[in-house]
């Protein structure tokens, strides 16, 4: 589980946004822990112009955090929304925070708005059972793998 806060990073006026990303430690287990420091000594080694620039990663007093570059986006309930109403594919993680992707699949698909609009599902593993995707893309996988589905998909589309 973690959290996302809004910050400055640098000088007084040479400031820029970034993001600081940190365990919420009530939630958090020795694993979790672990996890996310193994995240943050990934991220800062890497540098490429696809990837957020991570800034920093740390412990204060006992709380996790990684400090990265902010990257304006599109409001996620509207992409959300837009998908919904044109049946767009949904590209759902297994592992959310918050909610399994198992058990958001299982609310889309009792809402009659959201029942068939086609979910693939990001995982590792087998989906639980009575979770039925339209379709699975393991991890770990290469660029090469997300290239094929997205084909796959336009041409189901066409």
């Amino acid at each position: 589980m973690g959290e996302i806060f809004l910050a400055k990073h640098g000088l007084s006026g040479f400031e820029k946004l970034c993001v600081i990303k940190k365990v919420i430690t009530e939630k958090a287990d020795r694993a979790k822990a672990n996890r996310f420091l193994d995240e943050a000594k990934v991220v800062l080694r890497l540098s490429h112009s696809a990837l957020v620039t991570t800034f920093d990663a740390g412990d204060v007093r006992g709380e996790f955090y990684i400090a990265m570059e902010l990257v304006e986006g599109k409001d996620l309930r509207e992409v959300w929304n837009r998908c919904v109403r044109t049946r767009q594919r949904i590209l759902l993680d297994v592992a959310l925070p918050g909610m399994s992707g198992a058990d958001l699949l299982k609310r889309l698909r009792a809402e009659p708005a959201t029942s068939a609009v086609p979910v693939v599902m990001l995982t590792g593993l087998e989906p639980p059972a009575g979770v039925h995707p339209d379709g699975i893309l393991r991890k770990p996988f290469a660029p090469q793998d997300v290239r094929d589905t997205v084909l796959d998909w336009l041409g189901a589309a066409s």
